[in-house]
């Protein structure tokens, strides 16, 4: 295993002994790591700096109080817990064809008194044209299925005033972000978010100054650089 291999796992360990197993900050900040979740490089995720980029579109859509949110490659749990913290009274489904992963969504979300989660294996096109409706969030981090799995729901009306995080894959699927555009520009507003690296003006303030620690390594999400996600924001109704 490369995380294991790389140290990361020891960092992750390191970082646990010192601070704790919860999220230190960010939207899902007080979030407890169940211990079997921490055999992974989650150090990003326990500092709460994991996809910073991204948190100022999920607090706008956690305000627009959706009433479902479907999770689609849930790996441990961070968003769809996170999520079924924040929106206590909204569904959260969970999608990951991994096994372990729905085992560690499942135990993170007893871990956190979560009772409005379940978990699910595959999710298919069909499933989204049956199941999203006006005040869904759809967080999508699918490996390179966004253009399948969005297709079919593209010609329907129910997802109008839904919203959309999708992780883009561009290097598994030319054209992708081309086509994701084209498909939301017809139904949403939609805007391209793109990484950038991380420095210690992103730590929580209590580590900014701890010069001792390995925190840009905590840091680092071992990403492509300019990776993409598709933001997609429901027009006025």
């Amino acid at each position: 295993m490369l995380e294991s291999n790389w140290g990361l796992v020891d960092e992750t360990h390191r970082f646990v002994g010192k601070f704790g197993n919860a999220v230190c900050c960010g939207p899902f900040s007080g979030m407890s790591y169940p211990p079997r979740s921490l055999d992974r490089h989650v150090t990003d995720k326990l500092l709460g700096t994991y996809e910073m980029e991204l948190h100022p579109f999920l607090e706008e859509a956690i305000k627009a109080g959706p009433e479902q949110v479907i999770d689609i490659g849930s790996a441990e749990g961070y968003y769809a817990v996170g999520m079924a913290r924040r929106l206590p009274d909204a569904t959260i489904v969970a999608f990951d064809a991994d096994g372990w992963a729905r085992e560690r969504t499942a135990e993170m979300a007893q871990a956190n008194g979560c009772s409005n989660l379940q978990t699910r294996g595959l999710c298919t096109g069909q499933w989204l044209v049956d199941n999203v409706r006006d005040k869904t969030l759809v967080i999508m981090d699918c490996e390179g299925c966004e253009i399948g799995l969005t297709a079919p729901i593209a010609s329907c009306r129910s997802h109008l005033q839904s919203w959309w995080l999708i992780e883009l894959h561009e290097t598994q699927m030319p054209g992708v972000t081309r086509t994701l555009l084209q498909r939301f520009n017809k139904t949403h507003h939609t805007e391209l978010c793109t990484s950038r690296s991380r420095d210690r003006e992103d730590l929580p303030d209590f580590l900014k100054s701890a010069m001792d620690l390995p925190v840009l390594k905590w840091m680092d999400e071992h990403r492509d650089p300019g990776q993409q996600w598709l933001l997609c924001r429901p027009r006025p109704s």
